[in-house]
């Protein structure tokens, strides 16, 4: 079933980037309903992490940048958990 644009702009993310894929993982596994993985995910995009380096506060810029708080809200955090799982 192919993920709507948000779901898989985030999804590509996580699974392909390796600074966050294992705490990303890490985050999935502690939470079935994948709320976790979306707070700490909100927490990257608009919070602001303290220790990254530039390459990735970049990389979190342009993800930030492609999604809307809305579009954010309606991501199938499930179908992401299950990607980084590879359930």
């Amino acid at each position: 079933m192919p993920y709507d644009h948000a779901t898989h702009l985030v999804a590509t993310w996580l699974c392909n980037d390796v600074t966050f894929r294992n705490e990303a993982g890490n985050q999935a596994a502690g939470d079935p309903s994948g709320e976790a993985l979306k707070e700490w995910v909100r927490g990257l995009l608009w919070g602001h992490p303290q220790v990254l380096s530039g390459e990735d506060r970049h990389t979190i810029s342009q993800v930030r940048d492609g999604i809307s708080a809305n579009e954010f809200e309606r991501i199938d955090w499930s179908a992401i958990r299950n990607d980084l799982l590879d359930v």
